[in-house]
């Protein structure tokens, strides 16, 4: 966990209980999953639930068998951890997959995820980025350089090309481009015409600026991270953003009846349970390079996305927040069911994954999270007293 920012963590809640906890679950009146204990508002096709503090789900042991997570948690929050909040979050079946992002970028905040089924490859399992977590210094830095040149006011640029139609109704197929800090300074060369927060390839001056792989009419969405404008305002400023660079491309196409595909090539979760460092370097890739942080859709995903997968009932994955990840597709029929122990430091003062479902929870669902978060401080406690 600490040095992959993922880490796997079998059988560390009996099965039986789980499987009354989703019984339970699925037999929730609609007004209640979908007003009374929603938490947060996802994309369609997945719901958040928060648990009602009740039975059986009040009798769930939220740091597991024999407290199998205090260990993991303490050594990355702490001792004086807190619960964040318990909740389900399903994916129905059919449901796409999310694109890739960090859940906060603040230190201090980790998920569990405990699946409340058998989950393979099909049924919507998260994919990571394992060792990104530790990436997100100078993200940091660039977003409030992006921030205080945008209260200075920009100057406001055309929208779209001059008697062109609007590439935003044309197909386009998604592509990455690695450039390195050469690449970077023959973007003088290329015409660029910008598009509030990207930018439209006009013309290509040289012959030099065609191996930076792009055409003419391509958009440049994001560099890394950041949206293209914002990148081009920070990159001399932050030396990271000046070289191992993946660029996001959106290249209009006649086609449109190819569509993407939602398959990750990965390497197996069995790396991370039997400890073994799973490989973060991409084909063609040298080992010195670090693995490129990136805003990939899932049907997009490099050879370093780890799978979370497969997973029986009673396992757990447990990772930091600022690990970048997304939830897979649901190729299956059934709907997923997942079980988030979310957890803080004490001292926790970051963005929190659940900020915004937080404050938008109803009076019955506040109580609910309160009660939980009461019942880990005397878990905790009793704990103690016992040593």
């Amino acid at each position: 966990l600490l040095s992959k920012g993922v880490a796997v963590l079998p059988g560390i809640f009996e099965p039986g209980t789980l499987s009354d906890v989703l019984q339970a679950y699925l037999a929730l009146p609609d007004a209640e999953r979908r007003r009374i204990y929603k938490f947060g508002d996802l994309r369609v096709q997945r719901a958040a639930v928060h648990l009602p503090y009740r039975p059986p789900f009040d009798c769930l042991p939220l740091l597991g068998k024999s407290q199998a997570l205090q260990g993991p948690l303490a050594a990355s929050l702490g001792e004086n951890f807190e619960l964040e909040s318990a909740l389900i979050i399903s994916v129905d079946a059919g449901c796409g997959a999310q694109n890739v992002h960090t859940d906060t970028e603040d230190a201090g905040s980790v998920s569990v995820h405990v699946p409340l089924q058998p989950l393979d490859e099909s049924i919507a399992p998260l994919g990571f980025l394992p060792g990104t977590h530790r990436q997100s210094n100078s993200l940091q830095k660039a977003e409030k350089l992006v921030k205080l040149r945008r209260l200075r006011k920009m100057p406001k640029m055309p929208t779209r090309l001059p008697g062109r139609r609007s590439s935003r109704h044309m197909a386009k197929d998604e592509l990455f481009l690695s450039w390195g800090s050469a690449d970077v300074e023959l973007l003088s060369e290329v015409d660029l015409l910008t598009i509030k927060t990207r930018a439209q390839v006009r013309e290509l001056n040289s012959r030099q600026a065609a191996s930076l792989g792009l055409e003419v009419g391509d958009e440049i969405t994001h560099v890394n991270e950041l949206d293209f404008l914002g990148w081009l305002q920070v990159r001399k400023h932050i030396p990271e953003f000046q070289q191992d660079l993946t660029v996001r491309v959106l290249r209009p196409v006649a086609d449109e009846t190819t569509p993407a595909s939602d398959d990750f090539a990965s390497p197996s979760l069995k790396e991370l349970s039997e400890n073994v460092e799973p490989s973060l370097k991409t084909e063609g890739q040298s080992s010195q390079q670090r693995s490129p942080r990136v805003w990939l859709p899932a049907g997009q995903a490099s050879k370093n996305v780890l799978v979370g997968a497969p997973l029986s009932v009673g396992d757990a994955l447990i990772y930091d927040s600022r690990t970048l990840h997304c939830g897979m597709a649901n190729k299956a029929d059934i709907c997923r069911h997942v079980l988030y122990l979310n957890f803080k430091s004490s001292d926790f003062s970051g963005e929190s994954p659940d900020g915004e479902a937080i404050r938008n929870a109803s009076p019955e669902c506040l109580q609910a999270r309160l009660s939980f978060r009461n019942k880990l401080l005397k878990t905790k406690a009793g704990s103690r007293d016992l040593q």
